[in-house]
């Protein structure tokens, strides 16, 4: 600045559109947004928590400093991000009602597509805001000021990049995108939390970071669509997707021992969660097939299986080959002893065990019909079977 307009005295607190102009500036507006946050979690807390979540996921944590991240160098005041961050994970805790500890909050703070909820850690995300946003005006920058040297500007950013990534940077035709400079910090922290968790952890995440596991998380929570979870259930949907703490240690009725993190119920034969999800996911694949105009029967007669049960569905029109399709429906826990190796060394291990366990028990003498086995896991991966036939 004091080189295109010598002898102009600017104040050191100068902000343009509102993004601080000299490095002085910046905690200073870094402030005003803490403050901001903070008056946002007091009303947050007034609504529904899965909307409430939702809103600050999208609208209110990185997305309300993202023009301020990619317009200046906020990397270098990271005290100031870290009270911004301190003050987002105050409020999803509060939000879910649950004990945001350092390591729940480590993953809660990793895209959806990580297993986490998706709030962002804004000192997580300055050095790639910044990075491609000076890569992406570079040719703008040359225009002004012929003189500069881009690559001596950044040279110290990409350097600290480089420490947290522990990898080369981008290819050039990348460097102006921010999620190219991201996704390696997210890669890393991903890989961090797998190293440090057990085998039942690490199931965990494994499962949680599967494509489909966190669509409800981006799903409109809006009631008339069935999207609305209450607050309990949206406590404990959060809570077992991030490993947290649910509940006091407890004996069940099945004389088990119930640990805080509250898994024992997914699996336990006297749940009567584990009985009323069985109905709850024929009861969706019902409506879904209803709405591609494909009618269809629930608990048909006079199709059974070696064990004298009927099948979940049925389609009273062909669905492939002039044939009509058979569907039965199960659910199994992703980290139950029987699953538990297979499960943290495959995606789905659990879920495609479970349909060629259907396939084996389901008899077929006529040839009339097409069988498909609809496999889910409690953490979230689907089956093969169930993914092809969802597509």
């Amino acid at each position: 600045m004091k080189l295109l307009c010598p002898g102009v005295i600017f104040p050191e607190t100068i902000t343009l559109f509102g993004a601080p102009v000299f490095p002085e500036a910046i905690p200073p507006v870094l402030e005003e947004k803490i403050r901001q946050a903070e008056l946002m979690t007091t009303r947050l807390e007034k609504i529904s928590a899965h909307q409430a979540l939702f809103l600050l996921k999208n609208c209110l944590s990185p997305p309300k400093l993202l023009y301020i991240l990619r317009c200046s160098p906020t990397f270098s005041c990271l005290p100031s991000l870290q009270a911004f961050d301190e003050t987002i994970r105050k409020c999803a805790g509060k939000i879910a009602n649950i004990a945001m500890d350092d390591m729940v909050w480590r993953q809660s703070s990793l895209p959806v597509s990580r297993g986490a909820l998706g709030t962002r850690r804004v000192d997580q995300l300055a050095l790639p805001a910044s990075l491609a946003s000076v890569h992406s005006a570079f040719d703008l920058i040359k225009q002004i000021y012929p003189q500069v040297d881009v690559n001596c500007i950044v040279s110290p950013a990409i350097s600290h990049w480089q420490v947290k990534s522990i990898s080369q940077p981008p290819i050039l035709t990348l460097r102006s995108t921010q999620k190219a400079w991201d996704i390696l910090i997210v890669d890393q922290h991903y890989q961090t939390l797998l190293d440090a968790s057990s085998q039942a952890e690490r199931t965990r995440l494994v499962a949680v970071s599967a494509k489909d596991s966190g669509a409800w998380l981006n799903a409109l929570p809006i009631s008339v669509l069935g999207n609305l979870l209450d607050d309990n259930s949206f406590r404990i949907s959060v809570g077992l997707r991030l490993g947290a703490r649910l509940r006091e240690p407890h004996v069940c009725r099945c004389k088990k021992l119930v640990d805080e993190l509250g898994r024992h119920g997914l699996s336990c034969q006297l749940s009567a969660g584990r009985h009323s999800r069985h109905p709850a996911l024929n009861d969706s694949l019902h409506r879904a097939l209803i709405s591609c105009k494909v009618p269809n029967v629930l608990e048909p007669n006079g199709i059974l299986r070696d064990d004298q049960k009927r099948p979940d569905g049925l389609t009273l029109i062909p669905w492939q080959q002039g044939k009509a399709l058979v569907l039965d429906v199960t659910c199994v826990d992703t980290v139950e002893e029987t699953y538990l190796r297979g499960s943290a060394g495959q995606l789905g291990y659990a879920a495609n065990k479970a349909e060629e366990l259907k396939r084996h028990k389901y008899r077929d003498p006529d040839g009339r019909y097409l069988f498909c086995p609809v496999a889910f896991e409690t953490f979230g991966p689907f089956g093969n079977e169930a993914s092809s036939l969802i597509q």
